[in-house]
């Protein structure tokens, strides 16, 4: 994610940084834009657990 909303109508914006499905027309650097019920959330890799946390609880409120 690039960006996350303003509003809580308002869309994330992001950028696919890998395409599991070859015959998508979105390919990996492709810049989108999310509603709240398409966003997934995963634990960064090498963000420590408290800078995870307080990204989860900005998510969630």
């Amino acid at each position: 994610m690039t960006a996350l909303p303003t509003f809580s109508a308002d869309y994330y914006s992001g950028v696919i940084t890998e395409q599991l499905v070859m015959a998508s027309r979105y390919q990996a650097g492709n810049g989108l834009r999310f509603s709240e019920d398409q966003v997934v959330v995963e634990r960064p890799r090498a963000a420590p657990m408290r800078r995870y946390k307080a990204l989860m609880r900005a998510y969630t409120h």
